[in-house]
């Protein structure tokens, strides 16, 4: 028991309070009255499988709902792990009041409740180590019967985790269709729109979460959509507005602030889903930020002790923002975060646009305002949080700002250096990197400042991805895995790091910084991927990146995440006309360079373009991607030597 318990704690980001449980045999029970699990091979209409019909008898309905739900000790068990690693990135449930709601059982017979329930499971089981929970999982998945499992007890292996909890969420998909099928038909047969349950919102917004962290599909657009119009119907775009009345079950006791904050709560988790979605895949907007009359939420503390905290509205456009520079200051720490991802989407819409920079100059100007503005209270927050023990939430969402926003500048930078770039441009930067690094010791004010905007935006770039790199490695080794945004914030710094790895080789200590910078922002890309499909997908469009990079374009494709802006010319036959221009520079002569680095000839080397890219290209293992977490030991890092390598802000004000 004490091994299994420590399984499960070193599975997640900090220790889970899970009760005492008694071991089970790997035969699971189900909670219908038959004890009789749900067939495949049954008559269509008669199992949630096979899409049940208006005929079918009601107690009937309510058996096969509740055999869905996993036993009373599982289901405890996975609603902790869901309140401890999963409701910190998406929360909208009111935690005090859930868990004596889920004690009661109140839940059994109720389809909204079972789909919240199945939401839940399905995005908590992967962060669970008990071998029931994944039995019970593979069981809603196939169908198969208890009895069938008996078959494979002394077999049985868990699934990896990124695959855990897929029967839980197909169930999901199931009866959330069904759900909203019945409100169709009952709209026309009524003639008026049905206002939908907030806990059928609630479940909806978990479901399609739960769809856009296994992979960003046209299902969970979908669902996103879905969510964005049933938030609508139900008027949670206009919460705070004077004309509007709320209405509140007469069961539900708690104080009128705690039920308005849930119902923002749940607003706010379907615009971060909506904003996410719509960005990465390049989508029209969902929502009219313009018209929202909802204001920012409260943090977890004041929410969970019925604290009524007064807010803010979300300024709705880049001119809004640049006009509220102090308002972080006014909001809480999930309001801010809010806030961030608003303005790198609105950022990343101008970058993944084919205008010119001079046409919305004014745009850019005004986001540049409201980084520097932002960027250091954010990052006081991420230190606090790294000093003390931290307020449920608090952290989670001053590191996801902090990163979006310094993912924000590594694009602006992109936009600048990048629009219309050629090798030798590529080339002038690297020489004015190598420069500016060998003076990092001598006051900034006698710094070269002949260097071009494009070359200043590079090195500002390359100085932030550095930043981020420091961040996450100071943060607890199993603390990154489990938050699904960690691989597409890294994304864009790793891509820039792979860059300067590929095209450095005349400049070695350029090379070996990237390199080192790298395999720390792709080991905790891994992280990601072990427990979420989303950090596959980002692994997978960072592989086409490389091999863009270090083999022939040709069949390729390009990278998956447009809107972080690499344009699609940076590819290898781009790095080999970079290498020629190294030879006709004399970059390879031996003699000394303005950095103060000297090139060792290579004697014997007819290739100029082997030798510049040999070693360059990553390595892939058999068992992932790169095969970092096998073959890298990040505790080895010399991190003092790594620090030195990043300027401090104050040093590089004038870049």
């Amino acid at each position: 028991m004490a091994d299994e318990r420590k399984k499960i704690e070193g599975a997640v980001a900090r220790p889970i309070r899970h009760p005492d449980f008694k071991p089970l045999s790997l035969t699971l029970r189900t909670n219908d009255a038959e004890n009789r699990p749900c067939d495949m091979g049954e008559t269509p209409g008669t199992c949630l499988l096979g899409r049940p019909t208006d005929a079918e008898p009601p107690s009937d309905k309510a058996s096969i709902l509740t055999s869905l739900v996993p036993p009373q000790h599982l289901l405890s068990h996975l609603v902790e792990i869901f309140f401890d690693l999963v409701h910190p990135q998406m929360r909208v449930l009111h935690r005090p009041s859930f868990l004596l709601w889920i004690e009661s059982g109140n839940f059994i017979s109720e389809p909204d409740s079972i789909l919240l329930i199945l939401t839940i499971s399905a995005l908590a089981a992967r962060f669970s180590d008990r071998p029931e929970v994944d039995l019970f999982d593979r069981m809603l998945l196939s169908g198969s019967s208890s009895t069938q499992n008996n078959q494979v007890d002394s077999r049985f292996k868990c699934s990896k985790r990124c695959q855990r909890g897929k029967g839980f969420l197909t169930q999901a998909n199931q009866l959330f269709h069904r759900e909203a099928l019945r409100m169709e038909k009952l709209e026309l047969e009524i003639g008026t729109p049905q206002k939908p349950t907030i806990r059928f919102i609630q479940a909806t917004t978990l479901l399609s979460f739960g769809e856009i962290t296994e992979t960003l599909s046209s299902r969970a657009y979908s669902l996103v959509s879905a969510a964005v119009r049933l938030a609508y119907d139900y008027g949670l775009d206009e919460i705070d507005c004077d004309r509007m009345q709320l209405s509140f079950e007469p069961s539900d006791h708690r104080a009128e602030c705690v039920k308005k904050e849930e119902l923002r709560r749940v607003w706010w988790a379907i615009s971060d889903m909506e904003n996410f979605i719509c960005v990465v895949k390049c989508r029209p907007r969902l929502i009219d930020w313009s018209r929202c009359k909802t204001r920012l939420p409260c943090d977890d503390v004041d929410w969970f002790e019925g604290h009524e905290v007064p807010s803010s509205f979300l300024p709705a456009s880049v001119y809004d923002l640049r006009t509220s520079l102090d308002l972080p200051a006014h909001i809480s720490v999930m309001g801010q975060r809010i806030l961030v991802m608003h303005l790198f989407a609105n950022l990343a819409y101008l970058a993944a646009s084919n205008d010119h920079v001079d046409g919305w100059h004014d745009s850019i100007s005004a986001i540049e305002e409201c980084l520097a503005a932002w960027k250091p209270n954010m990052a006081q927050r991420v230190e606090s949080g790294q000093t003390v023990e931290p307020v449920e939430g608090f952290s989670n969402d001053a590191l996801m700002a902090y990163l979006v926003l310094q993912t924000a500048e590594i694009v602006m930078c992109n936009i600048r250096m990048f629009k219309n770039a050629t090798p030798g441009n590529l080339f002038t930067y690297y020489q004015d990197l190598s420069k500016e690094r060998s003076t990092m010791g001598i006051p900034f004010a006698n710094h070269p400042r002949h260097k071009t905007p494009e070359s200043r935006a590079f090195s500002k770039a390359l100085y932030v991805s550095d930043v981020i790199c420091s961040t996450i490695r100071d943060q607890p080794t199993d603390s990154m895995g489990p938050f699904f945004f960690i691989a597409p914030l890294l994304w864009a710094p790793a891509c820039l790091q792979l860059l300067v790895k590929s095209s450095t080789a005349a400049w070695p200590e350029l090379m070996e910084r990237a390199s080192l910078s790298l395999r720390i922002l792709t080991m905790r890309m891994e992280q990601c991927a072990e427990f979420w499909g989303l950090g596959l997908f980002y692994l997978a469009s960072f592989s086409q990146f490389e091999k863009k990079l270090t083999r022939d374009p040709q069949g390729e494709g390009s990278p998956i995440s447009r809107h972080q802006y690499f344009p699609d010319f940076l590819d290898a036959s781009f790095l080999r006309e970079l290498s020629s221009i190294y030879y006709l520079d004399d970059v390879l002569t031996g003699l000394p360079r303005d950095g103060g680095v000297e090139i060792e000839q290579h004697e014997g080397s007819t290739n100029l373009h082997d030798l510049l890219m040999q070693s360059n290209a990553l390595p892939v293992s058999s068992d992932g991607l790169l095969g970092y977490m096998d073959n890298f030991n990040w505790m080895e890092i010399n991190w003092e030597e790594m620090s030195s390598w990043v300027a401090t802000e104050s040093e590089l004000t004038g870049l």
